[in-house]
């Protein structure tokens, strides 16, 4: 169980009790016999790949972004609290224009010293980004200086180029669609130690059911199948040049004599 002072700490004028109850009433959280809170079952943890692929490379200290996102901000917080441990979380995104492009980001993105992840997101109906690149930086200094040194390498990169757009944002697009501008975020100092309480009453997902090269693998095989689907014939690049579309043969309909050749749709 909580403590008192944490169960009765307001954000946006809800306590965090309250905020719980309403998670688990919900059916977002769960609270299991030993008292410690975890997220409610995710079929995802056991499926290979998704409608938005994405192949990631972790930091010595991947972000716990499940716990801080998923956890604290939507269920502790209400979605009105970004997280203390996500003050200094900043982000380089990167938009190639094509999935030649992203796999090339890729590869610039395997020596940084942090996590990265690439993705297609054109099925995502929550946003109109097609490919994305992200990288975590710890801090805006950080952030800036991953900046520029990935500005000169896309800039030389033949398949991205001086065009390809690139942006520095702050923490999760969800924390500035609830609340507002991420450069007037606010940070009790309080929430430092209502955080490392929670964290130790909170019980992270099991790990992936399949191991890491399967799911790249299949994260892989989803990219080209989206890129094809989206007319992005880069996706040839990826799988021995083999086309996925072909002509069917079609018949006239008006032509009740037709001897049955049939001709190209």
């Amino acid at each position: 169980m909580i403590s008192p002072q944490t169960a009765s700490f307001r954000v946006a004028g809800r306590t965090i009790q309250e905020n719980l109850d309403r998670a688990m009433a919900e059916g977002r959280i769960v609270v299991d016999e030993d008292g410690r809170y975890r997220l409610a079952p995710n079929p995802g943890t056991s499926l290979l790949t998704s409608d938005t692929p994405t192949l990631i490379k972790y930091g010595p200290s991947p972000p716990p972004c499940q716990f801080l996102n998923d956890f604290l901000f939507k269920a502790a917080y209400g979605g009105a609290q970004v997280p203390h441990g996500c003050r200094s979380c900043y982000k380089i995104l990167v938009w190639p224009a094509d999935l030649r492009g992203l796999m090339a980001l890729k590869r610039i993105f395997e020596p940084l010293p942090c996590s990265t992840k690439v993705r297609n997101e054109a099925l995502d109906a929550r946003t109109p980004n097609t490919y994305l690149g992200v990288v975590y930086a710890d801090g805006l200094e950080m952030a800036r200086q991953l900046h520029r040194d990935l500005r000169t390498a896309i800039d030389t990169e033949p398949t991205l180029g001086t065009a390809i757009r690139m942006e520095i944002r702050r923490g999760c697009t969800n924390y500035e669609q609830s609340c507002g501008p991420s450069d007037r975020y606010s940070f009790d100092p309080a929430l430092e130690a209502i955080e490392q309480e929670l964290a130790a009453l909170y019980r992270a997902p099991p790990p992936p059911l399949h191991p890491k090269a399967k799911r790249d693998a299949a994260a892989l095989l989803r990219l080209i199948q989206i890129a094809f689907q989206i007319g992005d014939e880069t996706y040839k690049d990826f799988n021995g040049g083999k086309g996925l579309r072909f002509d069917p043969v079609a018949y006239d309909v008006d032509s009740p004599e037709d001897d049955g050749a049939g001709r190209k749709a």
